[in-house]
């Protein structure tokens, strides 16, 4: 019985270098090349937004973490069109598409909380001009949060917004101003 090793000539992966350019015959017919470092993938492939990667070529753009086994997110479309615009007019051009880990990409892109400045993940109540967490937006009066629950209507003022601070109709109609 034999005993089969399967060794790599190449070198490994170097993370935030430009891929250097390769003779066509250096690469071997049917390689995946990694969108990362540009060269060849013999082994374990991470695919993600059609893009393919060494598992350790595959990081956040932010924080350098690996992204194969964690939950990760592309750059958003709009955020990724403004760089790439940017990018165009400094003659930098980065094409490739950016991945973010969770806790990054809600850091960075996720809306922030108009009561407790924290971005929000999942359901946002959208009102008075800001974003807020569902459970933070409440009757400053009353404290009844239903006003977050199913949004607010343009014809239903059960709510007002008066120096940032939101109270039912009847909760400030005995307030004095």
């Amino acid at each position: 019985m034999q005993n089969w090793q399967h060794r790599s000539s190449d070198p490994s992966p170097r993370h935030g270098t430009k891929p250097r350019p390769r003779a066509p015959n250096a690469i071997p017919r049917g390689s995946a090349l990694c969108a990362q470092c540009a060269l060849p993938i013999a082994g374990q492939i991470v695919s993600a937004a059609g893009s393919l990667f060494h598992p350790q070529c595959f990081l956040c753009h932010h924080c350098g973490e690996r992204l194969e086994c964690v939950a990760f997110y592309p750059e958003p479309d709009e955020r990724r069109a403004d760089r790439l615009k940017r990018e165009a007019e400094q003659h930098q051009l980065d094409d490739g598409v950016r991945f973010y880990c969770h806790l990054d990409y809600h850091e960075l892109f996720s809306p922030r909380c108009k009561s407790c400045k924290t971005p929000i993940e999942g359901e946002v109540v959208v009102a008075c001009g800001a974003e807020w967490h569902v459970g933070h937006f409440f009757c400053a009066q009353c404290g009844d949060v239903s006003l977050g629950i199913g949004g607010l209507a343009a014809s239903d003022m059960d709510a007002l917004a008066s120096l940032s601070v939101l109270w039912h109709a009847d909760c400030c109609s005995d307030i004095a101003v």
